[in-house]
């Protein structure tokens, strides 16, 4: 989902003194028309959002996500038969099988990421929008917007989806498919929550005081960094599934699971799993350890390493496509000698890299690219500027 920062005004105006949170510059207040932004003057990250449809036009998008939140939940996704035997997947069976397979950490993260924060980002936006909206006590409103951001952080129904239609075209080589109601369901929600999402008026989460933020959030940025790299050795060596065919046993890495798919003709699929589990997570701390060394050392690309930081905050989320994939591959096919999918230690290790890197780039505060590096003096003091309204 998208990152951007919305306006709460039913006059479609951005608020009054908004703060950059990619650079910290402020701003003052502008009128925006319905479906522009409000870009900020100096690195042009998007300060405030006006809805294209207003509030009533969110709420009733939310509430249809809610309706179909409910058969996504409770009706089958997919049934596979092979050979006269048939299994039903839910929503729910990965995870169950994450669970009792031993892997709850990763059981817990698919839940998380996949279904429990999707359903209560949804929940949140229909507590918000409801009449009387206007109503709710300053402080009360505030907790709320935090906590609707940071849901949309670690919601990820789109990458879901994504990793289910993926598994479909893989399932296809092994066993007979029919896609049930609860997918369809489950995707229409994820359409409706996305729409909402972007169309909610929804108050800019303003950043906290930079305060000493250089020595501690670079740290732990950086500590968390280290960590995914770390944990992507074993995820890069370590087999992540197990596929028995007839007797026939495959265990696959990640790598060699991206080959087999190619080696199978699923061009499209072998390129989008390697962008997800290869590609991203590596890109992604290659970014993170240019923008510390950035922070540290003072860097005169302050604009593009702010866009190179919003790239990755949006990226991030796309490596738990492998995660989803495996989860609903394992949980599935269970036909005993005729065919059986099962996780192995690999998928743990990389679901721990995944969240780590999410972790890490949270960590990172980009307005540090814009403070005077150490013994150079104080930044300069800037006037609040006008933010550049711009079409959506």
């Amino acid at each position: 989902m998208s990152s951007d920062l919305y306006s709460p005004s039913r006059t479609e105006r951005a608020a009054g003194s908004l703060q950059c949170r990619l650079c910290g510059h402020e701003h003052r207040e502008i009128p925006l028309q319905p479906g522009e932004r409000a870009l900020c003057a100096r690195c042009g990250g998007v300060l405030a959002k006006a809805s294209r449809v207003g509030g009533s036009g969110a709420l009733a998008l939310t509430l249809a996500g809610c309706v179909l939140a409910i058969p996504a939940v409770g009706m089958p996704f997919v049934t596979v038969d092979r050979l006269q035997n048939e299994r039903v997947g839910y929503l729910l069976t990965g995870p169950e099988m994450l669970w009792s397979e031993g892997m709850r950490l990763l059981s817990i993260a698919v839940v998380l990421c996949g279904i429990l924060a999707p359903l209560l980002l949804l929940a949140m936006l229909a507590v918000m929008l409801a009449p009387p909206r206007g109503y709710w006590p300053g402080t009360v409103r505030t907790a709320l917007m935090r906590l609707a951001h940071t849901l949309e952080h670690w919601a990820m129904p789109e990458v879901y989806v994504l990793a289910v239609l993926v598994a479909l075209t893989k399932l296809g080589t092994l066993v007979n498919v029919h896609v049930g109601p609860g997918f369809w369901c489950y995707a229409g929600m994820t359409i409706a929550l996305l729409a909402a999402w972007r169309n909610f008026a929804l108050a800019p989460d303003q950043p906290p005081p930079l305060r000493h933020a250089r020595r501690h959030a670079s740290r732990r940025s950086g500590a968390l960094a280290f960590a995914a790299a770390v944990m992507l050795i074993p995820a890069n060596l370590l087999p992540v599934l197990n596929t028995s065919t007839r007797g026939i046993e495959r265990t696959d890495t990640i790598l060699s699971g991206v080959l087999g798919l190619w080696k199978d003709g699923l061009y499209a699929i072998s390129i989008i799993v390697f962008a997800a589990s290869i590609l991203i997570p590596l890109l992604k701390l290659v970014g993170l350890t240019w923008l510390l060394y950035a922070a540290r050392h003072g860097t005169t690309r302050k604009v593009g390493l702010t866009r190179l930081y919003s790239t990755l905050e949006f990226i991030g989320r796309w490596s738990m496509l492998d995660v989803f994939l495996v989860a609903f591959l394992a949980g599935l096919v269970r036909f005993g000698g005729l065919a059986t999918i099962e996780p192995r230690i690999g998928i743990v290790a990389f679901g721990a890299a995944v969240v780590l890197t999410v972790l890490a780039t949270d960590a990172f505060d980009s307005r540090l690219l814009w403070q005077p590096r150490p013994g150079t003096g104080r930044a300069p003091s800037l006037s609040p500027a006008p933010a550049l309204p711009s079409p959506s």
